[in-house]
Formats: structure tokens, sequence, C-alpha cells
């Protein structure tokens, strides 16, 4: 019995870990580690970013979002503070900069806007990046918010631990 809860325990940590517990018929056992994931060294692209954005708004029944140069400068330089002062937040008191608020980053570029947000992930694909805002109510919403006519996307070098931070900013013009 002891055994046996031994066995479980030392699966689940091993499981936990990354690796899998092959048992044969006869018996024996063996550990089984899948193959590392290939790490993309093309950074996304602005491009890819927005045509996914767009792609899901419209299956959604929103209009698309115009790409505005203001919101591209903007979301690129909260890409670039969130991996100079090393921070993955909307706000951060690491930055020296607005605590990274992304607000003050958009007025900053002058655009007016009637209401702004914005969307972070810290990925290596904008296929992943949207699939991760897919993935949270929050994110969504905002992703295809009827209020939003017009966006900006900022890459970041890699990260140290290999990812891009990948920065989307909305506006609703007045």
């Amino acid at each position: 019995m002891k055994r046996a809860i031994l066995a479980i325990i030392c699966s689940a940590v091993l499981i936990g870990a990354g690796f899998a517990i092959v048992q044969s018929a006869n018996g024996d056992s063996d550990t089984y580690r899948p193959p590392t994931v290939k790490k993309v060294e093309n950074p996304p692209t602005r491009e890819e970013l927005i045509k996914l954005v767009n792609v899901e708004r419209a299956r959604k029944g929103v209009e698309s979002l115009k790409v505005d140069s203001r919101l591209n400068k903007s979301a690129q330089q909260k890409a670039d503070d969130m991996q100079k002062y090393d921070y993955y937040a909307h706000q951060s008191t690491k930055s020296p900069n607005h605590n990274g608020d992304s607000h003050y980053w958009i007025f900053d570029t002058g655009i007016s806007c009637v209401s702004s947000g914005e969307n972070l992930d810290e990925n290596s694909t904008a296929e992943a990046a949207v699939a991760a805002w897919n993935g949270s109510p929050s994110h969504y919403k905002a992703m295809v918010s009827k209020s939003y006519n017009a966006t900006g996307f900022g890459i970041s070098a890699k990260n140290k631990y290999g990812y891009y931070y990948l920065v989307e900013h909305f506006c609703q013009y007045p």
C-alpha cells in the first residue's frame, strides 16, 4: 500500500514537471518527456496581429479596426518599456514612465479618444497572443468591443525568458 502511494506521489511530481510515466503491460515503467517545442525565431508582426484580431471581430459581426500609427507608437513605447524595466502589467511601479499606464502612453501621442484600452500578452507568436486574448473574458471584450474603431500594436525585443511582449492599444475616436 505504501509503495502504491509513493508511486502515485512520484508520478504526480514528474507529471507536474513535464514528464509522463508510461507503464508497459508487464509492469515495467519508463519516464517519458515530450520533445521540447522549438522556439520561434521570427517575431510576430503587426500585420499578423491586426489580421487575426479583425478575423475575430468579423466572426462576431463587429466592424474591423483601423490601424492608427499613433496607437502603433504608443503600443510600441509600452512594449519597449515593459521589456526595458522587466515588468508585465497594465501599470507598474518599476517604470518611471507614467507607471506604465496605457492611457498616458496613448494620450502622449496626441490622439484624442473618447475611451481607450489595452491588451497585453507575453508570447512567441501572433496566433498564440490572440488565442490568449480570446481565452480571457476581459481581453476578449476589449478586442471585439463595438466602441473601439482604431488600434495599434507594439512588439518588444525578446525578454529574458525568450518571449515577446505584445501590446495592443485601442481607441474610440470622438
